[in-house]
């Protein structure tokens, strides 16, 4: 991630309009996401890195499944602060650390499973940076390992796919946030990160073949890569961008 994204993207979670949505204790995991767990991960001893893990959603949800080899990151310190603040209140003595997932701070072939969950992938903006993120992910799992991944989908509703044609046509005349095709910045970032260039924050939306993409780039394997269509409608009524939506799920291999 280059250092303005990277820089808006921490100040979104920290300081900006996703702060308290966020650090609100929310510990549960989405149905497609123990489904997938269920799945591809059997093992609760399997040893298991969850990529971008804020204050702890799904790597303290994992922990309540029964999975006793967990390890969280994130690149938002205060995100990061919080997960530990609370795995020690609840006796969880899970392993966090501040760090982007492009130089991901462990060993190779370290864990059996990473998770990128909630388009925790579509957040590491430009296309550069997701595709280095992904190929450190890919480094750290273990030869038969799994990235399972959630993702924003460009194509399940058909406003989503006029929102993103439209912007690829304006984008023709002016992009002065160098937006990539299928980027997506919110309402707000217009107006909070007004006159700050390209300092504003984005999130990618993705379709299947861009996935396939990415993962023959780095060398994954593609196992699946499914439009999931309601099965995410926003249960805990804390990400209203994605109500209504669904998710583009998948499951990649090292070779």
């Amino acid at each position: 991630m280059t250092n303005a994204n990277l820089q808006s993207t921490v100040e979104a979670y920290a300081r900006g309009e996703f702060a308290g949505r966020w650090l609100a204790p929310r510990y549960e995991l989405f149905p497609h996401e123990l489904a997938l767990m269920k799945a591809y991960c059997p093992d609760r001893n399997a040893s298991i890195l969850t990529v971008g893990c804020g204050a702890g959603r799904e790597t303290f949800a994992l922990s309540d499944e029964g999975y006793a080899n967990l390890h969280g990151m994130d690149c938002t310190p205060e995100m990061i602060q919080r997960a530990m603040v609370h795995g020690d209140s609840v006796g969880r003595n899970i392993p966090f650390v501040v760090a982007t997932a492009d130089a991901l701070p462990y060993s190779d072939a370290a864990f059996d499973v990473a998770t990128m969950f909630e388009n925790v992938y579509g957040h590491i903006t430009p296309r550069e940076a997701w595709i280095a993120s992904l190929r450190q992910v890919a480094r750290v799992v273990k030869p038969g390992g799994l990235v399972l991944m959630d993702l924003n989908s460009q194509g399940d509703r058909l406003a989503y796919s006029f929102y993103f044609k439209a912007m690829s046509f304006l984008h023709m005349f002016a992009n002065p946030h160098k937006c990539e095709p299928g980027d997506k910045i919110p309402r707000w970032g217009f107006l909070a990160n007004r006159g700050q260039g390209t300092r504003v924050f984005r999130s990618h939306w993705f379709t299947p073949e861009e996935v396939v993409s990415d993962a023959n780039e780095v060398g994954l394997r593609v196992l699946l890569s499914s439009t999931q269509k309601g099965v995410a409608r926003d249960p805990m009524k804390s990400t209203r961008a994605l109500r209504g939506g669904g998710w583009l799920v998948c499951v990649l291999q090292r070779p």
